[in-house]
């Protein structure tokens, strides 16, 4: 986008009355932050907690593990700014098992689903569930696609 918006900062528009992405922008963001300083944050968070799952597979580990509070896109669509978690069988999936993504793109995710390419209703989850198409691509060429499971469990949004 043009002076340094992203796709999501594009859809605020002005009129005198607030946007959803102005009331995101406004307080609903838990400790009162920037939405920029809680990516920030978010990013820095998940990256570590990547690098200790690459490391050690945090064998046994049976909580969910933060990826980010929800991303202003997604606020757009309709979703609420909960934290976005990722479950640790999910996790070893995406790093060592059937997507083998590597640590380093895999600790881009926050960003990328902060500003994505795409995101579509879920034809396996019609009724609480996104497909969040980014603007990553795996050492094939082929587009990352996060699914997120919209349906509250315990306060949460899940990372499938």
């Amino acid at each position: 986008m043009d002076g340094g918006q992203s796709r999501a900062d594009a859809l605020i528009v002005g009129g005198g009355r607030e946007t959803p992405a102005q009331e995101y922008r406004q307080g609903e963001i838990p400790g009162g932050l920037s939405y920029q300083e809680k990516l920030y944050r978010d990013e820095r968070a998940w990256g570590k907690a990547v690098d200790r799952f690459a490391e050690n597979g945090l064998p046994g580990a049976t909580e969910t593990i933060p990826v980010m509070t929800t991303p202003l896109v997604l606020h757009l669509v309709g979703a609420e700014v909960l934290p976005v978690r990722i479950r640790p069988d999910v996790l070893h999936k995406v790093l060592v098992g059937k997507h083998h993504l590597p640590p380093d793109l895999l600790k881009q995710v926050p960003r990328a689903l902060a500003d994505p390419v795409a995101v579509f209703r879920s034809a396996t989850q019609p009724h609480g569930g996104v497909v969040v198409m980014l603007d990553l691509k795996d050492a094939q060429g082929a587009t990352v696609i996060v699914p997120i499971r919209l349906g509250k469990k315990e306060g949460t949004y899940e990372v499938n």
